[in-house]
């Protein structure tokens, strides 16, 4: 519902705000990545990072992975996910992910979202090498959604090995359902007439394609 160019620039402010992230986590000085905060959301942004004081904690942590990738193969296919950060702790692993939102969403919205589910079982499935070769279980591991204009709100998610199952076994279920769905369109004569156009030329305004 918003004009096309000011989500838009909305959407670059947030890729830049992780990029600060970063920068912080691998040790560039504060006030160094402050000076690419050159817009009134960035630097409100910055600035309500900086304040917060689980971040400042942090720095104490044992392990911390900004920008850490982990994949693992899913039925046919692999499955891959980037995590903003990964803070390893003794026997607690924490997963955190920035969001930009003009609005904060509901928990129960985020505990249902798929970047939870793929998250969470992701590094349990493939996370060893990040815990000397010793798989992480379920419940060494909580997601925390931060909220750059709603910084003193998180949301957070711990996790169970029945949980674990459950997510696991959906994305197997999702992955053939995807191999089926290549293979009837493989088959298909006229894939085209399968994909038809939409009447709401509005929808088209925010189509990646």
């Amino acid at each position: 519902s918003e004009p096309t160019l000011e989500n838009e620039k909305h959407q670059q402010e947030g890729e830049y705000f992780h990029r600060l992230a970063q920068q912080y986590w691998i040790g560039i000085p504060p006030e160094q990545v402050a000076k690419l905060a050159n817009t009134p959301n960035l630097q409100r942004w910055w600035e309500n990072f900086l304040a917060h004081p689980d971040f400042r904690s942090l720095k104490d942590f044992g392990s911390l992975l900004p920008e850490a990738t982990l994949s693992a193969p899913l039925g046919q296919f692999r499955l891959l996910a980037k995590y903003d950060l990964i803070a390893i702790e003794n026997d607690k692993v924490t997963i955190y992910d920035w969001k930009t939102y003009r609005k904060r969403p509901r928990n129960e919205f985020l505990a249902a979202r798929m970047q939870t589910r793929v998250y969470r079982a992701l590094l349990v499935h493939a996370g060893a090498h990040l815990n000397n070769n010793v798989p992480f279980e379920p419940e060494q591991i909580e997601m925390v959604y931060w909220f750059s204009d709603f910084p003193n709100d998180p949301a957070r998610f711990a996790y169970t090995s029945t949980q674990y199952k459950r997510d696991w076994d959906t994305l197997l279920k999702l992955s053939d359902e995807i191999k089926t769905a290549l293979r009837h369109s493989l088959q298909s004569q006229d894939n085209a007439s399968s994909y038809p156009l939409t009447d709401d030329r509005t929808k088209c305004m925010f189509c990646p394609y």
